[in-house]
């Protein structure tokens, strides 16, 4: 069993925003960063950013907090 934290952020692709600081804030203490953006791609620029950056595990996605169903399977592939 991992001992790893890991936080789970949507919101964190935008280059300015809370969302971002936040998982950097994270990754710079140690703990895994899942992150989670409407924009998959910018998602997977700021996951593949922090772990060059930092070292820890990151995991990109996309989801739509906005839809129920889309949040659901967030969350199933990040819990895998």
């Amino acid at each position: 069993m991992s001992t790893t934290k890991t936080a789970v952020i949507t919101g964190a692709a935008a280059p300015r925003g809370i969302g971002q600081a936040t998982a950097r804030a994270y990754a710079q203490a140690g703990w895994a960063v899942a992150i989670l953006d409407l924009d998959g791609d910018a998602a997977a620029a700021v996951a593949s950013s922090l772990a060059r950056e930092t070292g820890v595990p990151t995991y990109r996605g996309r989801i739509d907090v906005a839809d129920e169903q889309s949040e659901g399977d967030g969350a199933a592939r990040v819990d895998a």
